[in-house]
Order: structure tokens, then C-alpha cells, then sequence
């Protein structure tokens, strides 16, 4: 059984959608604990109410105490095996505490951790984690992460791990205060991709005011939890992790000044002389010069890093752009001209500069300009006509699906395609060769994402700029409506006679009534065999784009989001027109950017992911550790297929059969164009 405690505390607004979430886990074996914290709106009365539709729930009224008070008080009377924390102000999805559950099961694990959204109260994604696969010990985690999401909720834990554990009373963030001491007290720890916690940012919280005194709270646990990591023996990374909270907060409170307060200005004393002693038992030899330098006047005094942190940081971004220099003088990419080089560096700088994470374009980067690939097969009777599109695929060991993919591109009326071989062994570019309208480029570079776009930038360059590409997976099937009179080519010269010079679409998972990985059958007749689809499950979301300082709408969901809690990006612009400023920034979108709704979203790519000979491969990288392209995902969802024995299929009441291109108007978001 899972007990699951749920402090409450004036959150009237939220409860019912909460309470909601959890009675209808597809986990039946629950105690739902309810800690009523002395609310004096409504929270009471429907904590109340909820025991009668639920006879798993349990309701302790209580004066109140704060946070810590009501969750130790749930931990008091909790019977189950597993612990499950969820704040009451947010909700779970159908699955989580199941998939939890499963996962420390079949892990032999004491802690189970979820990834989690973080929304606003109109459901936009602030923030989502992305936390991968893995299980390990403990001291392993603690070593290698540090705890940094510190959360006590979007995880299960083993009872017995809290027999000597309470959350502290009177403090904020009091999550940081124990969880290093919950960790430590176990002995395996798995993590699953699975995103099941939903946290509601609630911009009036006392955790969202800046100036409150108690964000000290927040120091004093993060010197707790940095001297545990010290004795951990954890990596450097670790536990610089943790520093950035202290110069945020003096930040705040100096130009509040806050500082002439007798009572905050001792207590920062204090959390300056410990951060002191914690920065001068860092290794130094494992830290850059420059974050040598910032934490060393830091511990000195936080005035002496605000006023000289901007020349560092000035110095620190000339270095690098020397190191962009470096790059495109030294560029071993002899098949690009001098006139192209430039043009390209051009774009990546630049794209460089606008984005927050700068070193995924860094890498992407290198990899256009230094990694090795050869023209195995050119064909000069490619048309000129700009709107005469070209098929883009990389691909590795795709013989059978290659087979397939041919047959419905030529259908559309290609002939024209591009393939980039990354090594294949199973007679994949015996097949190609064969293909008399097809160039054949190889690289033998390790795959990588990053790399895998840069690779694709460098293949449309080399091609040449000014004309309509269609970039897909060997997966994806392109489709629209009325593709079976209309060929891609009449599609893409409406457009362009409109002035569009990209379009948008989305990956339309497609599967068949039986479990995945069903029965076997010839590749030519997988469009038949997995010939349904969801029309209800996805959805449009605006999001601060985690990779940019920009906001745009994406389409998420599918059946992998409604069955197993997968949540990613399901837009895309697979096909556009290539000129001088395009950068192939990844196969979500293109720079510049274009918001959604400024070109036509109209076209699908049915996408087969399923199919019965992946399911060895699948497997192979589950045991080898060796995923790529965001494939980690498969191991939760292969542990789920195993774990039933009548297997899981994606089918439900209200799949779609796709029969033809008509078949496809029920979709949300999808334009008829021809």
C-alpha cells in the first residue's frame, strides 16, 4: 500500500482538482492522508467531503502549524509500505504513483523519482525537469547530482527510510533541511522519464516574495546540505550546484535594503562565515579560472563579486569568442567554400548570442564545421526549380523501413532525395546505391542529436541554398489531406505563391489494435496493419522555449503522452525553404524563429515506432545503456510492455482508423490546404 500525505492549507481554488487526481490513480492500494492545517476558508469542509466519495481517505484537523507539522503528522499515522507526498495546490496524472511503485519494484529501489511540470495557473509550461533513466546506489546519485531537485513530492519513498526522519518545524524550503539525510538512508535510487507531478506556480506564495527574511531559511539549508556533499566526497559540479541561491538572495536584499535590519544582518554574518569555510574545502584544481575567481571574492565579501562579477563575465565571453574564431579558422570541412563558411559561422554566432544555453550550439556548431562526411553516390540531374522538393533523411541499419520509406515519397511525387548513411552494417546503402535518384552522403562520426542536425545544415548547404527540403526520420511517412491527387510538389508551389517559406506539422504516432510489438508482418504492409491514430489527444501549449529567450506554441500529447505520461514536442517544420539565413536549429523548428499561427500548420508525419523488429533493438539498449535521439524513454516503457502479460496497445474507444488522407480532417490544428 502507498500512503499519500497531502498537507492542506487555504487552497480552496485547487483542492477539488487535487484530491481529483489522486482518488483516480490507476493504483487502487492507497491511503490518502489529508492534514487539514487550521484553513479558515473552505479547505476543511472539502477535505470532508472527499471522505465520503473516497473510503481511502483519511482527515486530521489540526491547529495550525505550518508545512512541516502537517506532513510529519501524516507520517505519524501512514500504514503503507511506500510514502508519496503531494502539496494540494497541484495535481499527479492517472499514472504516476503506479509507475512509481512499478519501477521501485522491479529496481529493488527505496526511492523512485518522476519528472514534473511546472505550470501557471492558465496551464503554461514555466519549466519542465528532464530527468533520464537511471538507477544506481545512492551514494552514487548523491555524488554525481547532489539532490538538485530537492522536491519531497514527484517521488516514492520506502517507508522505513523516514523511521528516524521529520520534516523541521518553522522553516521554509524545509525540503533541503532533511532530504540529504533521506537519500543517504537509502540504498537504491531509479529514475524514470515519465512525467507525473504537476506543480502550480503560485506567483502570491510566501516563497515567491523575495525580500521575506525567511529566504534565509533557504541559506542556512543549503550550508547544511553543502557540508553533507563535502563529506560525501561529491563531485565538483555538485556542489556548485548549490551556490547560486547566496549572491540571488544578498542580491535582492541589498538593493532592499533589507541589510540595516539588526536580525537579518546577523543571520547573514553567519551563512557568510559558512560559505566561506565550505568555498576555501572545494578542490580548487577542479574548478575554472573563472569560477575560481567569482566564489573566492564571494567568500570575501558578496560586494566585492556584484562589482567585479561584470568584468569577469566580460573577459569570460571574449574567451569564447575566441574560441568561435578559432573554430571557422580552423575548419576541417574542406567541401564547404570560403564564401559558405563565412555565411555559415555567420548564422551559428548569431544564434549563439540569442539563445540561453549556449554551449548545445557550441557543440552543434563543431560538428558543421569539423566532423567528417563523404559523398558516396552524387546525382547532377537535380531540378533547379526551387519548388521542386528534395527528401532528407540520416538514418543507420534501415534497410527494411528505407524500402517503404521510397515507396511513399515517390507516391508524393518525389524524386529527388538526400540520404546521410551513419554507418550501416545490415546492406542499407547496398539498397541506397540501387536508388539512381538518391546522393549518398557517409559519416562514421558517434551519433549524437546535436550533431545529427549540424549534419543535416551541412548536407542542405552543400546542396545548395533557395529551395524547398522535406526533412524526416526513416519513421515518418509525410501526409496531408488529399495527398492521394495532390502531390507534395503542388502542395509547396501554393505555398510559396503565398510568400510561406515553411509550414508546420506534427508526428502522428500511428498503431494497430494489437499490443506493441505485435504479431510480425512484412514492411510494406505496416501502413495497413498499424493503420489507427488519436484525434483527441493532442493538444496546443504555449511555452517559454527551455532552449531560447523566446515563447511559442507547440502541439504535445499522443498516445505515448495518454498512456504512458510522455510528454514532448510534437510540432514540426519538416518542410521549408532553405535560403542563406536558415539555420536547421533542430527538427522542432528552424532559425529565425516563427511563431505558430504565421505559416499553415498541414501536413501529419504518420510515424511507425513500434514495429515488431525494433523490439530486439529496443531491448539492446536497454541492456547496453546506449540511447540516443531521446530514446531513454524506452526503457520505462519496456518494463511497462513486460510487466503485462497481455501486453499494452495504444488502442482505445476512441482511436481513428485511417483509411485515407480524408481520414486525417478530424485532427485539431490541421489546415486543408489543396
Amino acid at each position: 500500500m502507498i500512503s499519500i500525505i497531502i498537507p492542506v492549507y487555504q487552497v480552496e481554488k485547487y483542492l477539488r482538482k487535487c484530491l481529483d487526481s489522486v482518488i483516480t490513480q490507476t493504483f487502487n492500494d492507497l491511503e490518502i492522508i489529508l492534514i487539514d492545517d487550521g484553513s479558515t476558508d473552505t479547505s476543511g469542509k472539502i477535505c470532508d467531503e472527499y471522505t465520503k466519495k473516497d473510503s481511502r481517505i483519511k482527515v486530521i484537523h489540526q491547529e495550525n502549524q505550518g508545512l512541516s507539522a502537517a506532513r510529519n503528522a501524516g507520517l505519524d499515522i501512514a500504514k503503507g509500505d511506500f510514502i508519496g507526498f503531494v502539496d494540494s495546490d497541484d495535481y499527479i496524472e492517472p499514472a504516476m504513483f503506479e509507475n512509481l511503485y512499478h519501477a521501485a519494484i522491479e529496481n529493488k529501489a527505496d526511492i523512485a523519482i518522476c519528472n514534473f511540470h511546472k505550470v501557471d495557473e492558465s496551464n503554461k509550461t514555466l519549466f519542465y525537469s528532464n530527468l533520464k533513466a537511471w538507477t544506481g546506489s545512492s551514494k552514487d546519485f548523491i555524488k554525481q547530482d547532489g539532490i538538485r531537485y530537492n522536491y519531497v513530492w514527484h517521488k516514492l519513498y520506502g517507508k522505513g527510510l523516514f523511521e528516524n526522519i521529520r520534516f523541521p518545524l518553522g522553516k521554509l524550503w524545509e525540503d533541503i533541511f532533511i532530504m540529504h539525510d533521506i537519500f543517504e538512508a537509502a540504498e537504491i535510487i531509479t529514475i524514470i522519464p515519465y512525467i507525473g507531478y504537476n506543480y502550480i506556480s503560485n506567483p502570491l506564495g510566501i516563497t515567491a516574495n523575495r525580500t521575506n527574511e525567511k529566504r534565509l531559511d533557504l541559506c542556512e539549508g543549503i550550508l547544511i546540505r553543502l557540508n553533507f556533499l563535502l563529506n560525501a566526497k561529491a563531485s565538483p559540479n555538485a556542489i556548485l550546484y548549490w551556490f547560486s541561491p547566496f549572491y540571488a538572495i544578498w542580491k535582492d536584499f541589498f538593493n532592499a535594503r533589507m541589510f540595516t535590519k539588526k536580525n537579518i544582518q546577523n543571520r547573514w554574518k553567519t551563512i557568510q562565515k559558512g560559505f566561506r569555510k565550505i568555498y576555501f574545502k572545494i578542490s580548487k584544481k577542479n574548478l575554472s579560472l573563472y569560477k575560481n575567481i567569482s566564489y573566492a571574492l564571494f567568500s570575501i565579501h558578496p560586494n566585492l563579486y556584484h562589482h567585479f562579477i561584470p568584468i569577469i563575465s566580460f573577459l569570460v565571453k571574449i574567451k569564447t569568442k575566441l574560441w568561435w574564431k578559432k573554430l571557422y579558422y580552423k575548419s576541417t570541412a574542406t567541401d564547404l567554400t570560403k564564401e559558405i563558411k563565412a555565411n555559415e559561422y555567420k548564422k551559428y554566432f548569431s544564434y549563439w548570442k540569442s539563445e540561453k544555453y549556449l554551449g548545445k550550439i557550441q557543440t552543434q556548431a563543431q560538428a558543421f564545421f569539423e566532423d567528417k562526411i563523404n559523398c558516396l553516390q552524387e546525382v547532377h540531374s537535380f531540378s533547379k526549380d526551387p519548388c521542386v522538393p528534395t527528401v532528407v533523411v540520416v538514418e543507420r541499419n534501415e534497410q527494411q523501413r528505407m524500402q517503404l520509406f521510397y515507396k511513399h515519397y515517390r507516391s508524393l511525387g518525389v524524386h529527388q532525395f538526400i540520404v546521410l548513411d551513419n554507418g550501416s552494417t545490415d546492406g542499407t546503402l547496398e539498397f541506397l546505391k540501387q536508388q539512381q535518384d538518391t546522393k549518398i552522403f557517409q559519416t562514421s562520426e558517434p551519433f549524437q542529436t546535436l550533431r545529427k542536425e549540424a549534419w543535416i545544415q551541412r548536407i542542405l548547404v552543400l546542396n545548395g541554398y533557395d529551395r524547398w527540403y522535406i526533412v524526416v526520420d526513416s519513421d515518418e511517412l509525410l501526409d496531408y489531406i488529399g495527398s492521394e491527387n495532390n502531390s507534395i510538389e503542388s502542395l509547396i508551389r501554393k505555398m510559396h505563391n503565398k510568400g510561406h517559406r515553411r509550414l508546420w506539422g506534427f508526428m502522428l504516432d500511428m498503431y494497430s489494435r494489437n499490443p506493441l510489438f505485435g504479431t510480425n508482418y512484412d514492411i510494406m504492409d505496416v501502413p495497413i496493419k498499424l493503420n489507427s491514430f488519436d484525434k483527441d489527444s493532442y493538444f496546443l501549449r504555449k511555452v517559454n522555449d527551455i532552449g531560447s529567450k523566446e515563447s511559442c506554441d507547440t502541439i504535445y500529447g499522443g498516445p505515448k503522452n495518454r498512456l504512458f505520461g510522455i510528454e514532448g514536442a510534437q510540432s514540426k517544420q519538416s518542410i521549408f525553404y532553405f535560403d542563406k539565413n536558415t539555420l536547421y536549429a533542430n527538427c522542432h523548428y528552424l532559425a529565425p524563429k516563427i511563431s505558430w499561427g504565421d505559416v499553415p500548420c498541414c501536413f501529419v508525419l504518420r510515424h511507425y515506432k513500434f514495429l515488431p523488429q525494433d523490439k530486439q533493438e529496443y531491448e539492446n539498449r536497454i541492456k547496453n545503456n546506449s540511447f540516443y535521439n531521446n530514446s531513454v524513454e524506452y526503457k520505462d516503457i519496456m518494463m511497462q510492455i513486460e510487466r503485462n502479460p497481455n501486453g499494452i496497445s495504444f488502442y482505445y474507444e476512441n482511436s481513428v482508423l485511417y483509411e485515407n488522407s480524408d481520414s486525417l480532417r478530424c485532427l485539431p490544428f490541421l489546415e486543408v490546404v489543396l
